[in-house]
């Protein structure tokens, strides 16, 4: 497992390749995820979603190799932090959805748990942003660490 961790780069990119397959996959079905702002409903088909993540996990995978590349020393309890997280999103978006969809019902006929599970991926997609932060935050201390303070 700790030889896998430290070639992130592939992780990333085997799941920038399944989110791609998942969003040909889902093309074929009616699955949006709704934002409302103030009176303004923005409606995002997910395998929109699915195919912008990929674009954002293969990046990442680049990266992750160019960093290894450079040999520039990331805090290991970040990186994994970082990788575990950004990894786990989407399969637990997908999971915690179809719990909501098994164990509740409808409080009428036409309803439906869709701002439950809209909610819930607002607050995903939110530690996604913060994962990337802290990440590119550790990038920037340790470029200024090989860099700035060795020269």
């Amino acid at each position: 497992m700790l030889t896998f961790i430290s070639k992130s780069y592939q992780i990333f990119w085997i799941v920038a390749g399944f989110l791609v397959i998942s969003s040909i996959v889902l093309s074929n079905y009616d699955f949006t995820f709704d934002i409302n702002v103030h009176d303004t409903y923005f409606v995002i088909h997910y395998a929109h979603l699915l195919l912008f993540l990929a674009i954002i996990y293969a990046a990442y995978g680049v990266i992750y190799c160019v960093i290894k590349m450079l040999k520039l020393e990331l805090l290991k309890l970040v990186r994994r932090f970082h990788m575990i997280t950004t990894v786990l999103i989407v399969p637990l978006d997908y999971s915690i959805r179809l719990l909501i969809d098994y164990f509740t019902t409808p409080s009428w006929p036409l309803s439906d748990n869709s701002g439950l599970k809209d909610i819930i991926t607002m607050v995903l997609i939110a530690l996604f942003l913060f994962a990337q932060l802290v990440f590119i935050i550790d990038l920037i201390f340790a470029l200024f660490r090989k860099y700035i303070i060795k020269t």
